[in-house]
């Protein structure tokens, strides 16, 4: 019995240690009296509110009444905000060159030198643009400002001042100088040819199997429609009236 009732006051003894410790250890957990009164002031403190956004842009200029003082002093107090770097101000006098009388006399005169064999500065022999073959060396060599353009042209293409004289001059003919387009002109006659402003064409169009436009009754082969015709060039090459009457036959098939 004394050894039961040892061991029973010595678990209380060990029970109210450990209850004391642990009331220790929960002491020095908890917080301090600035993070109470932290704690008391959030918990106990509420704020609420409205508000209504109304953009200034959407505000009438006439409604608002600014002073210049008032201005003065917010740029006074906002000089930073305003400070620009130096600028210049250019002012320029614009020079148009434009040829006089005179000047366009002199170069229509100039123009209408080379059209002749001559003589440069150093007396040496000079060809044409009459005479010349090599058109090119010709323009490079006499400092053209326009390329050179060997194309047929049509009566509507030339300038029409000389448009008709050209067309009424042979082969090897030079018109000018003239004025086109802001540049004084010369224009030889290099080559003639005759060419229709426009062909009327007709044609027989042969159908057969696979070809875009057949239609589905169609059954005659790529060789058979070739053969067909070959027979109706051979028909209208001997008599060309009856073109038109196998034109309206070969539509139907």
């Amino acid at each position: 019995m004394w050894s039961a009732w040892s061991n029973y006051m010595n678990q209380i003894k060990d029970n109210a240690e450990t209850n004391t410790y642990n009331k220790l250890v929960t002491a020095g957990l908890g917080a301090s009296l600035k993070e109470g009164e932290t704690e008391y002031l959030i918990e106990n403190t509420k704020l609420s509110g409205q508000f209504v956004y109304v953009p200034y842009s959407s505000v009438a200029d006439s409604l608002v009444r600014i002073k210049k003082s008032e201005v003065a002093a917010y740029i006074k107090d906002n000089e930073n905000e305003f400070q620009v770097e130096a600028t210049r101000d250019l002012s320029y006098v614009k020079f148009d060159i434009t040829a006089t009388t005179e000047d366009e006399d002199a170069i229509k005169q100039n123009v209408a030198n080379l059209i002749e064999n001559g003589v440069d500065r150093n007396n040496d022999a000079t060809v044409g643009f009459r005479n010349t073959s090599d058109y090119k060396e010709f323009l490079a060599e006499n400092g053209s400002d326009v390329n050179l353009d060997l194309g047929y042209k049509f009566n509507a293409s030339v300038n029409q001042t000389v448009a008709n004289e050209i067309f009424a001059g042979n082969k090897g003919d030079v018109f000018g100088p003239y004025k086109d387009q802001g540049f004084f002109k010369i224009s030889k006659i290099t080559e003639v040819a005759k060419m229709p402003d426009s062909v009327k064409a007709s044609h027989i169009l042969i159908s057969f199997v696979g070809s875009q436009r057949a239609a589905q009754n169609v059954t005659r082969t790529k060789e058979q429609a070739e053969k067909l015709a070959d027979s109706v060039l051979s028909v209208v090459k001997r008599n060309r009236r009856k073109f038109a009457a196998l034109a309206k036959t070969f539509l139907q098939i």
